[in-house]
């Protein structure tokens, strides 16, 4: 082990960071703080990486991105969103198409960084890819489509949540269609029973299953219909927002020769 990897292991065992040792590599600097990164030490991360993004970075390249992307990271773990946007920008002017990778990053972080991308480029502090210049942006319309729905009202006077689910009541819907079809299929598992045993004494049992069931499918069917036709909109419309890019002005057709011409002539 050479002398610059005992200084450094010294330095970790104390928990020095490198800032206080400039003669050390920063490269052995950066190895430490993704050590702490992957087994989950954010705040070590962060005070590793500190001194070699600030107050000028210490490295480059790819090291110099991959330690943007640990130290913002790790803001966003310990909580501090301020600290996590600031590094995420500073990250981002140094990569435009930087992205969080979805197999390492929680779907929270991943949505926070997209939206702080997207503020940056509607801002024009960064440029994606492809975008550079003024003659590659384009002028965004907002497109609002309305629809419009007539629904006629004989749907609102089925059962089985047929008029919920037309109206786009899905879970009052589905509510109507469970009881409803339970509450008809224990009367006619009952009245089937009464039909094959004539005599026993689980009969009294069954003809009480048999009418409160029906009774019941009979308040249930009341209540969905009325249900259905006190909110039931005959005319409904959405709308649908969108937006798009506004296409580019129609070319100009080429002048035609004129006729009996050979060729054409500058």
């Amino acid at each position: 082990m050479s002398a610059t990897h005992l200084i450094v292991a010294f330095l970790v065992a104390l928990d020095v960071p490198p800032s206080e040792a400039e003669e050390f590599d920063a490269g052995q600097a950066f190895s430490l703080a993704r050590s702490a990164f992957e087994y989950q030490d954010y705040a070590r991360t962060v005070a590793l990486l500190e001194p070699l993004l600030l107050p000028r970075p210490r490295l480059e390249g790819a090291q110099l991105r991959k330690a943007w992307e640990y130290i913002g990271t790790s803001h966003w773990w310990l909580g501090d969103r301020e600290r996590f946007n600031e590094e995420m920008t500073a990250w981002l002017k140094l990569d435009p198409a930087a992205a969080l990778d979805s197999f390492f990053y929680p779907p929270e972080m991943i949505r926070d960084f997209d939206a702080l991308k997207r503020s940056l480029v509607a801002m024009e502090v960064i440029q994606l890819p492809g975008q550079e210049g003024p003659a590659s942006r384009q002028d965004i319309i907002h497109v609002v489509e309305t629809t419009r729905i007539e629904r006629p009202p004989v749907a609102a006077w089925v059962p089985f949540g047929v008029g919920q689910f037309a109206s786009g009541r899905h879970g009052m819907g589905a509510f109507f269609l469970v009881s409803e079809a339970l509450a008809l299929g224990a009367n006619i598992g009952a009245w089937g029973w009464m039909a094959t045993h004539r005599d026993g004494t689980g009969r009294e049992a069954a003809v009480v299953t048999m009418y409160t069931s029906f009774g019941t499918f009979a308040a249930l069917t009341l209540w969905g219909i009325l249900d259905a036709r006190l909110r039931w909109k005959t005319v409904e419309t959405r709308e649908t927002r969108r937006s798009e890019p506004v296409p580019p002005p129609p070319s100009a057709p080429e002048p035609m020769p004129p006729e009996g011409a050979d060729r054409w002539h500058r």
